[in-house]
């Protein structure tokens, strides 16, 4: 699986989780203020609402490992960063300095509005359908939009509020990640550029010194000197 792939899964895994948990969490605090703590605990035992219970075991365990998620990524990128930092310590030394990951892929930070802006009517939808299905369980008619417009009505702004808590916390993590992520590219990049100029001084056509000598080195020093005299043989008739 590619890593795009990858990360575009983490992240609607992580959008549909917030989602549901803000739908559970507006769903309970709207009994919470209508019936008090009395009828909160009847209606999550209820028959109609028993699925609660479980509901909220499964999204617990999901948060928790979708923030052993976070943790993992983020310390990943600890890792990445000194590794970065022991590589040009190295390269001060003259030595190659290499890098075993691939490069980091550029991640999009999102503001808390913008996310809470698109995925409130995503929540908005899904409170209706939840009110409706229960009400058609119990043997009542689905009342359609008017679990929102009746006794319901304060529901969109608890929904909506508990909603743009997660969606603000959702990205003040994103953001921090993606800040540590930007970081770790920069000084990267600096390894690889110092690696990419060290390998062309490596590679680079090297002078190599040619020993010239002198016509004394090369002949002898005895060729500056006067020649001794020549004998000669007298012959006598």
């Amino acid at each position: 699986m590619r890593v795009g792939l990858k990360r575009s899964l983490a992240a609607w895994l992580v959008i549909s989780l917030a989602v549901l948990t803000s739908t559970w969490l507006g769903h309970t605090l709207e009994y919470l203020r209508l019936r008090g703590a009395d009828g909160t605990g009847q209606q999550l035992l209820g028959s109609v609402h028993a699925y609660m219970l479980p509901l909220a075991l499964v999204l617990e365990i999901l948060v928790i490992l979708a923030m052993a998620a976070f943790y993992r990524a983020w310390r990943a990128l600890g890792v990445r960063i000194q590794q970065a930092e022991a590589a040009i310590a190295l390269a001060w030394r003259g030595k190659y300095p290499d890098l075993s990951g691939r490069p980091l892929r550029p991640i999009r930070a999102i503001t808390g509005r913008s996310l809470w802006m698109m995925l409130a009517p995503v929540e908005l939808a899904l409170y209706v359908i939840q009110e409706n299905v229960e009400a058609m369980r119990i043997g009542l008619g689905a009342p359609g939009l008017g679990v929102v417009t009746g006794v319901h009505w304060p529901a969109i702004f608890v929904h909506m509020a508990i909603l743009l808590i997660l969606c603000n916390l959702l990205a003040a993590a994103l953001h921090m990640l993606v800040k540590r992520a930007r970081g770790v590219d920069q000084v990267e990049r600096l390894v690889r550029l110092i690696g990419r100029r060290l390998r062309r001084q490596n590679n680079a056509p090297r002078l190599v010194p040619v020993w010239l000598a002198t016509p004394i080195q090369r002949f002898g020093r005895h060729l500056w000197r006067r020649p001794p005299p020549l004998l000669r043989l007298s012959v006598s008739t």
